[in-house]
């Protein structure tokens, strides 16, 4: 079998890759990480496929690791030659084995060919995909000279496809020890220790059997015995009760009358204050609702007159002893002569301080231009509500009159600020490049004449006549709050009237609901809230005595006149109580004897059954105990002809071995191989594993018995030999021996060697 060529469309790290190859040895230097074994696991797929498997990790999941890095799909072609045909193998690969496809075409002519199926590897060389890679495939990694799988053993007995393969064998071997430890395990369950346990279980049942058969005669006639007097002691026992209940049933019916009479009483009681009540209310019962509605009205009376009784003095009197010559024109007036006062001071600035003034003035007015919305605002809001307040104070409710109160201030507020910013923007233009200072004498007399007018105003007022602005300022709100008070006083006549008249509606109102009780007392409202509720209570309580009562002489017996209970005597009730003891204790041994005379019975049946069971049980373990011998014989003479058979194709293996051990430069020596192929030396009478040796010499050992068992798995159809740096390891001489094994070996097979070092290339 050759390889042609193959093409690689996606498989690991390889993207429509191509590769020829020729006959005899092809060698391939490449650098390590370059892709070899990437080619090795390719060509492997081709011919057998993945291995099925569920770990999860990448060295041991072949389909996970070499998914393609690049995505697309996955898979590619590998011509071959085999058989003297020339065909090509297609296969792609998915996430799970049902995903792979495989075509198997003729080369020459393209068709589909059915000379192999997608098992080609196995049907070209008798070897599984595993097996094929423990020889054929020599790397520095995977040289070891164990090899235990199943297929090369089957291989070099040549029995693949045999019904009786090395495979089947160990099956066998497996199935014989599986039913051996069916019949027998040292420890845990076993049939035979089951049958044994089971065996000795019944026998002892059964002599516990024959003990309690011996005793059945005795416990059958105390039994008879024991239910005579049981008998006898029922029926005194009957006659004792039957007498103690009829004087019980007396007692019952008196304690029942009792309890009747107690309940008419009550209801008698809850009938008799329902008519009180009812003389009270005088046949009409207010509602909840009704009394809620009346006791409102007459705290809102209260409330209401309370309020115009208690109305404090709004001082207008004396505000309008100080400010009745006021008006706002005259304070308009004020506000303008403040202006002017403002501006004639400062046009007397220190001209020194000009431009530093001025820097101020304009980093003052960027900063004010944001406030100048909200004075403006202020402003507004307080001639607004001014106005509103005393509309609604007058119509609605005094308590209003708070609004314009509000409305003023915050107009006076506005007022102020205004005047403030006015004072700034006239100091700024003052100070402005533009304006030619004017005379400051001249300035500081209009200025002083002006200041005097304004602190005379002010003190006039009442005010000291020293901080003019805000002595204006404060002028003015007194001004306005006199001015919201006086409008309105004069709007509060008229509602005070309407109030007082609701007030006298109602209380005529509660006078004629109260009419209609007998009440008395400083509270009738809560009083008559109180009765209402008794009376709701009482009748709910008398309508339930009222059914409790008929419910209770409906569901007892009552005894219509009162009669004297026969109370049990003393010595009825000992010995009552004694005949319960006996009786009990009659009961209880009765009740033993009863069950054991019927597992006397049942004790009789079991006896059969076990000694049936018993005799089956004897011949069930003389049968499993032939059958151990059996499996254990036969398991012992398979084994044995297995190795046997194995053993005679040792010996071809191991010529085969000494022949390249020695080509490629060993000590020679004694050596044997055993079933497994593991090679071991003799050296001073002791045989020696090849794990004594070092790496060197383990890996010429390991490449040898690959080349050995190379020659004798395929003597009909020999494979192409993947050696991926298998000279890792050896010194020069070694390294150069096995260059000329190799090209003496590529003559006659194709050879695919792979190395990353020039020093190991085989040219």
């Amino acid at each position: 079998m050759r390889l042609i060529e193959c093409y690689i469309e996606n498989f690991g790290i390889y993207h429509e890759y191509s590769c020829k190859f020729g006959r005899g040895l092809n060698s391939i230097l490449s650098e390590n990480g370059s892709g070899k074994t990437t080619l090795t696991v390719f060509l492997a797929a081709m011919l057998w496929g993945f291995p099925e498997t569920k770990k999860q990790s990448l060295d041991e999941n072949d389909r996970k690791k070499y998914t393609p890095w690049q995505g697309g799909r996955y898979g590619g072609s590998l011509t071959l030659e085999a058989g003297g045909r020339s065909y090509t193998v297609e296969r792609s690969f998915g996430a799970k084995p049902s995903d792979d496809t495989f075509v198997l075409r003729d080369t020459v002519h393209g068709n589909i060919s059915t000379d192999y199926t997608e098992r080609i590897g196995e049907e070209l060389f008798g070897i599984d995909r595993d097996g094929f890679l423990r020889t054929a495939f020599l790397s520095e990694k995977n040289l070891s000279a164990s090899n235990e799988n199943k297929s090369i053993s089957a291989k070099l007995s040549d029995l693949v496809g045999v019904d009786a393969d090395i495979g089947g064998i160990d099956d066998a071997l497996a199935l014989l020890e599986e039913r051996r430890k069916f019949y027998y395990k040292k420890s845990g369950r076993c049939e035979i220790g089951n049958v044994k346990a089971s065996l000795s279980e019944k026998k002892e049942e059964l002599d516990g059997i024959n003990r309690r058969r011996a005793e059945a005669g005795e416990r059958a006639k105390r039994l008879i015995e024991l239910s005579d007097a049981k008998t006898r002691l029922e029926e005194e026992k009957k006659a004792l009760s039957s007498r103690i209940i009829e004087s019980t049933e007396r007692s019952i019916r008196q304690l029942n009358r009792e309890r009747y009479d107690e309940l008419s009483a009550k209801l008698s009681g809850y009938e008799s204050r329902l008519a009180e009540l009812d003389e009270i209310f005088g046949g009409s019962i207010p509602t909840a609702k009704e009394i809620d509605e009346i006791r409102f009205s007459l705290l809102e009376c209260e409330r209401i007159e309370k309020e115009e009784a208690a109305s404090p003095p709004d001082g207008t009197a004396e505000l309008e002893e100080k400010y009745g010559a006021l008006s706002f024109d005259i304070l308009a007036s004020t506000d303008r002569a403040l202006a002017e006062l403002t501006e004639k001071e400062r046009s007397l600035a220190d001209a020194e301080s000009k431009k530093a003034k001025e820097d101020a003035s304009k980093a003052r007015d960027a900063g004010s231009r944001g406030k100048s919305k909200a004075v403006l605002a202020t402003t507004i809001v307080g001639v607004l509500l001014a106005p509103v307040g005393l509309i609604l104070g007058s119509v609605l409710s005094p308590a209003l009159y708070a609004i314009a109160v509000i409305g003023a201030i915050l107009l006076c507020t506005g007022i102020t600020l205004t005047l403030f910013k006015r004072k700034n923007e006239m100091r700024a233009a003052e100070h402005s490049p533009d304006v030619t200072a004017p005379d400051t004498d001249a300035a500081a007399a209009e200025a002083s004449e002006l200041r005097s007018m304004l602190s005379d105003f002010c003190r006039e007022l009442g005010e000291r006549g020293e901080d003019i602005p805000a002595e204006l300022a404060k002028i003015r709100a007194d001004y306005t709050r006199y001015y919201t008070l006086r409008l309105s006083r004069e709007g509060d006549a008229e509602g005070r009237g309407r109030r007082l008249a609701t007030v006298k509606e109602m209380r005529a109102r509660a006078a004629e609901f109260l009419s209609r009780f007998k009440l008395s007392g400083d509270d009738p409202l809560s009083r008559l809230s109180e009765l209402t509720g008794e009376y709701g209570y009482t009748k709910l309580e008398a309508e339930r005595a009222r059914r409790e009562c008929i419910s209770y002489r409906e569901t007892h017996e009552i005894a219509d006149v009162k009669e004297e209970p026969a109370a049990p005597s003393a010595d009825l009730k000992e010995e009552l109580s004694r005949r319960e003891s006996e009786l009990s204790a009659l009961g209880a041994e009765h009740a033993r004897l009863t069950r054991e005379c019927e597992r006397d019975v049942l004790d009789a049946e079991r006896g059969d059954e076990l000694t049936s069971e018993i005799a089956e049980l004897e011949d069930r373990l003389a049968e499993y105990t032939r059958n151990l011998s059996v499996i254990q014989t036969t398991a012992l003479l398979l084994k044995e002809a297995c190795d046997n058979m194995t053993a005679r194709y040792i010996g071809k293996t191991r010529d085969s071995f000494l022949k390249y051990e020695k080509a490629i430069g060993g000590a020679g020596g004694t050596f044997a191989v055993d079933t497994d192929f593991t090679v071991s030396k003799s050296e001073h009478g002791a045989a020696r594993s090849e794990e004594s040796y070092s790496r060197g010499t383990r890996d010429l050992y390991a490449l040898a018995i690959r080349l050995a068992l190379i020659d004798s798995l395929y003597e009909n159809e020999p494979p192409f030999i993947i050696l991926d740096d298998p000279f890792l390891s050896f010194d020069d001489e070694k390294t150069e021996k096995g260059r000329k094994l190799l090209r003496e070996l590529a003559k006659d097979r194709q050879i695919l060697y792979f190395t990353c070092s020039k020093a190991r290339e085989v040219k």
